[in-house]
């Protein structure tokens, strides 16, 4: 995971571009748990089913300006949050690294050159594809890694007071929370944002995720990132661990 430690596979990654779809254009879903079809473009609006991770849409229409979307699928229309969908029809692995619906001034507002990660288009690099289900059990101490972090929660299939993969109940809300594959449950992280904003969190849940990939809860990435970015490509620090 750490940058310095692994190396380019050469994995060859489609990207998507970070603007908005026009009418009549596929789009993918890119969260892993999945997205609502909802029946306005709004939480507050029905679910009227939920839509699997790297599904095709077809953009129906203009987006919101907050970024939802009229989308049809599987013979169902309505609304869905941008943040969870790229443009075009992606496989697997280019939607786990693919860049969201959102104006590109949002999602580089804070990239102004290709860093570490990232492509020149601003959408993460997978480094090494093959990844085992916990791939850093523990961390060490004061190690730097580069990793692409998004949030998960809120307008996705996880349920509030669920249980994680580590023991507890999932709380959107929570500030320190994170879920990935990459270490351990309990490993304290530092999360830096490339603005400098920073963010404590623990390890409580595993999932479906690819190598260099994190989940923080919505309330943690809100402290860090503005949420309609998707995705941002953040320095993580292990912190000592209890």
């Amino acid at each position: 995971m750490a940058l310095v430690l692994l190396l380019l596979t050469g994995v060859a990654v489609a990207t998507a571009a970070a603007q908005s779809s026009p009418s009549g254009q596929a789009a993918t879903v890119i969260s892993p748990e999945g997205l609502n079809l909802r029946s306005s473009s709004t939480t507050a609006g029905s679910v009227l089913e939920i839509i699997p991770f790297d599904a095709t849409v077809a953009v129906t229409g203009a987006p919101t300006g907050d970024y939802w979307y009229p989308v049809a699928y599987s013979g169902s229309s309505g609304w869905v949050s941008g943040q969870y969908l790229a443009a075009g029809a992606l496989g697997p692995t280019a939607a786990r690294s693919a860049v969201a619906l959102v104006p590109p001034a949002l999602h580089n507002a804070s990239v102004t050159t290709p860093a570490a990660g990232l492509s020149a288009g601003g959408a993460p690099v997978v480094l090494n594809a093959a990844v085992p289900q916990i791939t850093n059990p523990t961390g060490n101490a004061g190690a730097v890694y580069q990793e692409t972090v998004s949030y998960y929660g809120i307008d996705d299939v996880t349920v509030s007071g669920s249980m994680m993969a580590c023991g507890a109940p999932f709380d959107p809300f929570n500030q320190h929370g994170a879920a990935t594959n990459d270490f351990g449950c309990g490993t304290k992280l530092l999360v830096t944002a490339p603005d400098g904003r920073q963010v404590e969190v623990v390890v409580m849940d595993h999932g479906g995720y690819t190598a260099h990939w994190m989940d923080l809860t919505y309330a943690a990435f809100g402290l860090i990132a503005d949420r309609r970015q998707g995705a941002i490509q953040a320095t993580l620090k292990v912190l000592p661990q209890p």
